[in-house]
């Protein structure tokens, strides 16, 4: 599973070439994509997002979820052992508190190599891990867990602001808005678009899936952040 990391869940310092801490070392955002069971979890019930507390020797795990699917979190988190479990009051509670004296080691492991800032599983098994730390350090955690195709690692796009499109991508963009390429039903298809421009069809094509896959991962990413923020904000509520 993972080839290094104490368990002691804090990250290792970056140190410069005299073996003194770099300080210097800049904070990359990257999104590890990879199957939960690898990171020690069991498919959940539902899709769910967690983050980790440290709270002394202790830890708080707060779990978000879906309204009305807190229980079933609940359920799934028992397996792990944990010394109390919260749900949250009201008719539709969507946050789980699990506290550990000690973290099951594929979690400690995972928190001693990076620092995670939450975590996203699906019901299909796929887990999704925000990361706020060195590239270095980003870097060590990728390889460690990198054992086949499985894992994919990329930038956090933080919002549609941030996306970052060529001149050439949102023209085309801006077009195919403009004609109806993307109203249902299409009111022209790719050739049509690709003689309004005056190049080849796999050109535009390319074009299009470039700027498209920035546009959908920057949303998927901000959606999900801000569902946690939202939460965040409630200290009383996670704390």
């Amino acid at each position: 599973m993972f080839k290094w990391g104490d368990g002691s869940g804090t990250a290792e310092p970056v140190l410069a070439a005299d073996g003194v801490e770099d300080p210097e070392q800049p904070i990359v955002a990257r999104r590890v994509d990879l199957p939960c069971e690898m990171v020690g979890f069991a498919t959940p019930p539902t899709r769910v997002q967690l983050t980790f507390l440290p709270v002394g020797e202790r830890w708080t795990l707060v779990a978000l979820t879906a309204p009305g699917k807190a229980a079933q979190v609940a359920r799934w988190l028992q397996a792990y052992a944990p010394s109390r479990i919260n749900v949250a009051p009201g008719l539709a509670p969507k946050i789980v508190r699990a506290s550990f004296d000690a973290l099951p080691a594929p979690w400690s492991q995972m928190l001693s190599a990076v620092l995670v800032i939450y975590i996203e599983i699906t019901p299909e098994g796929a887990a999704s891990i925000f990361i706020e730390d060195s590239e270095a350090r980003v870097e060590r955690f990728v390889e460690s867990v990198q054992v086949d195709a499985q894992v994919r690692q990329r930038v956090i796009q933080g919002g549609a602001v941030r996306v970052k499109l060529t001149a050439r991508q949102l023209d085309v963009l801006c077009l195919a808005v403009a004609l109806g390429y993307y109203e249902t039903p299409h009111k022209l298809n790719l050739r049509f678009l690709a003689e309004k421009l005056g190049v080849g069809v796999s050109a535009v094509s390319e074009l299009l899936r470039r700027g498209e896959s920035l546009i959908i991962t920057s949303y998927v990413d901000s959606l999900s952040r801000s569902e946690w923020d939202a939460i965040a904000q409630q200290r009383t509520v996670i704390e």
